[in-house]
């Protein structure tokens, strides 16, 4: 549980739950969270270094999937011929990629449960006319 202190109902708490701290991409970012908080650091902690240090910075996959298999380096000889097509077929290679793999996308349980209220209000709203 996290619990900001503040004035008498203006404090913030936020509690992680069980799924989340079973969950192993999410438990690390929470221990880090707790171990500053315990050792004085979390003024100065920089949560976006530490996902750049654990390869999370910019969504993706944190190791490759593995239906994908990898390409071959190429060789000085194949990009200097292939000069003029290489955009056309990066672009295709991307295709492909987002065809068989999709994209990955993070949400939160904040984005959800946020949501979530937003339906229920307009149920409210519904019931009400």
């Amino acid at each position: 549980m996290l619990v900001g202190e503040g004035p008498a109902g203006h404090s913030k708490e936020w509690v992680a739950s069980n799924a989340a701290m079973e969950n192993p991409t999410v438990a690390p970012l929470i221990d880090v969270i707790d171990k500053a908080q315990r050792t004085g650091d979390i003024r100065t902690l920089d949560l976006r270094k530490v996902m750049m240090q654990r390869g999370l910075a910019s969504g993706g996959f944190v190791s490759q999937p593995t239906h994908s298999s990898p390409q071959p380096s190429p060789t000085p000889t194949t990009l200097a011929t292939s000069a003029a097509n290489t955009t056309d077929e990066e672009l295709v290679a991307i295709l492909r990629d987002l065809r068989e793999n999709g994209i990955r996308s993070f949400v939160t349980l904040d984005d959800i449960e946020a949501r979530q209220k937003i339906q229920q209000q307009y149920r409210n709203i519904a019931q009400k006319q």
